[in-house]
This record gives C-alpha cells, structure tokens and sequence, in this order.
C-alpha cells in the first residue's frame, strides 16, 4: 500500500510479530468477501487506514458487459508454509497481491507497529521483508504514473 506523505510516495508496513519482519499488509478472506474485499478490509484492521486498490494494467471489459467486474490482483503466488493459526501442517498460502493507495485514516490506530518507507529505505536489510523488496522496487519506479492514470491525482 502507497501513499503520499509529506509530498513523496512511501510504502506502508505492517510488523508481523510471529515472523519478526516489515511486510505488506494483508491476510486471510472472510467466507463471504472477494479477494479484493478482503483485502481492503486487513489493510483498514493493520493499518488504521483506508485505501483504494490500483488495478494491474488489464484488458478492460467491454462496455455493456453485463457482470460487475472484480479488481484483479497484480500477482497471484504459491508460498510454501509451516503450521500456522489456522492449521498445525505444512501447507501453502495461495497470495492475491494487492496494489493500494491509501487517502484516509490514522496509523497511529492500528493492529499491528505500522512505518511509511520510502523506496531509499528499501535498501536496509531489515526494511523489508526480502520476498517483497523486488516488488516493492519495481512498483516505486511506476508509482506516480500508476496513481495519476487510475485516480486522476497528480501526486
């Protein structure tokens, strides 16, 4: 999740406390919500903020399609993992990868220990998690044009 803060671009982060690094915020659906409801909704319960999500570049669909279209994430990834709170086995957390940009809100009410980075900070070892840095990277270099050709702000 980006925002503007202070006139520049940041990235927003969660600490995860089992796993003791900065990360994205997200987390598991609620049986009765999309992907994308989902997660709007844990970025509001990590963070204190609200958020609109950035759709990849996509095909649109055609006018007059009949069906409510889903905001589709910008990646979808298999990660393997060890027992969680959810089950006591190996398993693997299927991700829909989200880009959001924030616009309202306050962090300093928030679940979890929450920073705004900018893309400098990125290079300290302990910024990100090391599986999000290359993400994060590549996002930073289009933000700005992301933001202005899906929100219409200049930032």
């Amino acid at each position: 999740m980006f925002g503007l803060v202070e006139g520049r671009y940041c990235l927003g982060l969660v600490f995860h406390p089992r796993l003791g690094v900065w990360i994205p915020p997200g987390g598991h659906i609620e049986p009765d919500e999309t992907a994308a409801e989902g997660a709007l909704r844990e970025v509001t319960e990590e963070t204190g903020l609200t958020a609109t999500l950035l759709p990849p570049p996509h095909p649109r669909l055609p006018d007059g399609y009949p069906y409510r279209a889903v905001s589709p994430p910008w990646w979808t990834v298999e990660i393997p993992v060890g027992p969680d709170a959810h089950t006591g086995e190996d398993h693997v957390h299927v991700d829909h990868q989200y880009v959001a940009l924030a616009h309202s809100g306050r962090p300093d009410e928030t679940a979890h220990p929450f920073v705004w980075r900018t893309e400098a900070d990125l290079s300290e070892p302990e910024a990100i998690i090391p599986d999000a840095r290359g993400q994060a990277n590549a996002l930073f270099a289009q933000v700005h044009e992301l933001v202005l050709s899906q929100t219409g702000w200049p930032g």
